[in-house]
């Protein structure tokens, strides 16, 4: 068994929301007109999946470790 640790920072997360709004915008599941991104939504977004995995001012990382059963 091999054991994976990934450290993820609150940069990560927003790098995750900018691509979630980005795939938004090129589905058109919402609207972009040039020069007026999305960014309260991109901030809300950003907000719930630091929420969800405890990333916050305090915690501004964390550690995931996952273990791989190689064959």
């Amino acid at each position: 068994m091999q054991n994976t640790i990934e450290v993820v920072t609150n940069d990560d997360t927003r790098d995750v929301s900018i691509r979630i709004v980005d795939f938004l915008i090129d589905n058109e599941f919402i609207e972009y007109e040039k020069g007026n991104y999305p960014f309260e939504i991109q901030d809300v977004i950003h907000e719930e999946i630091n929420n969800l995995v405890n990333i916050s001012e305090e915690n501004e990382e964390i550690i995931i470790e996952s273990k791989i059963n190689k064959l």
